[in-house]
C-alpha cells in the first residue's frame, strides 16, 4: 500500500521529528510492504526544504516540496524575506486557488504548477492513504500573520478532498482558533477527514467551537 504523510516539518525540530519517524516505524509494523512518501512545509526553494529534511530521507521514499509552503519570494537563484516580498508572494499564489478550481485538469496543471510541484500532485494521487501526521499545527494566534498561514496550510485538503481522494488526521492538537473563516476552516478540514485521532482532549473543554465527531471504525 501507498502510504503519504503531509505536513512534514523540519529535521532540527527533533520533538516534530520523533512524530514522523515513530508513524514510518508504525506504517511498516503494520505493512512490511508499504510506500511511504512524505510532503514538506516547505516550498522547493526554500533553504529548509533543501537543508532540513536529511535525516527524514533516510526512512522513507521520498520527500516533496509543499505546494502552498512557507511564503517567500525567489528571483532568479535569490530568495528574499521581506513583508513585502511575501506579501507579493502570497499575491501570486492564486494560481494555485486557480488549479483548485480543477486539479484533475493536465491542461491547468501545466499552466499553474511547475514540474517539481506537478510531482507532488503525482504523490498525493498514487497514494492509497494520506496521513496528516501528528503535532500542533491545526491552529494560529490571534493575528493576521498567524490566520493565513492557517488558511494556507489548510489548502492541501481542499486539494486532496477535490482529487477524489481520503487523509486521516493522526495524533495532532487543535486549537486554538482565533477568527470566524479560520474556525470554520477548521471545523471543515475535520468534518472531511476519514478519521481524527486526537493527541489529547482536552482541547475539546478549552476550544468548545470544535466540532469533533470521532469515527468509531
Amino acid at each position: 500500500m501507498k502510504y503519504c504523510l503531509i505536513h512534514c516539518y523540519s529535521d532540527l525540530n527533533k520533538g516534530d521529528l520523533g512524530i514522523i519517524l515513530s508513524t514510518v516505524e508504525r506504517i511498516r509494523l503494520y505493512d512490511d510492504q508499504a510506500t511511504i512518501n512524505s510532503i514538506s512545509t516547505y516550498g522547493e526553494h526554500d533553504v529548509r526544504y533543501i537543508n532540513d529534511h536529511e535525516i527524514l530521507k533516510t526512512k522513507v521514499e521520498g520527500v516533496f516540496p509543499s505546494l502552498n509552503g512557507i511564503l517567500y519570494l525567489r528571483i532568479g537563484k535569490k530568495v528574499f524575506r521581506h513583508p513585502v516580498f511575501k506579501v507579493l508572494s502570497l499575491v501570486l499564489a492564486v494560481r494555485f486557488l486557480i488549479y483548485l478550481i480543477k486539479p484533475r485538469s493536465i491542461l491547468l496543471q501545466k499552466i499553474c504548477l511547475n514540474q517539481n510541484e506537478r510531482k507532488t500532485i503525482e504523490i498525493i494521487k498514487n497514494s492509497d492513504k494520506i496521513i496528516s501526521k501528528g503535532g500542533s499545527f491545526l491552529c494560529c494566534e490571534n493575528n493576521i500573520r498567524s490566520k493565513v498561514a492557517f488558511l494556507r496550510q489548510a489548502y492541501i485538503f481542499h486539494l486532496i478532498k477535490k482529487m477524489n481522494k481520503d487523509y486521516y488526521i493522526l495524533g495532532q492538537s487543535l486549537g486554538p482558533a482565533y477568527g470566524y473563516l479560520v474556525k470554520k476552516e477548521l471545523n471543515w478540514i475535520l468534518r472531511n477527514s476519514t478519521n481524527t485521532f486526537l493527541r489529547e482532549d482536552r482541547c475539546l473543554i478549552e476550544y468548545p467551537y470544535i466540532e469533533y465527531n470521532p469515527n468509531p471504525d
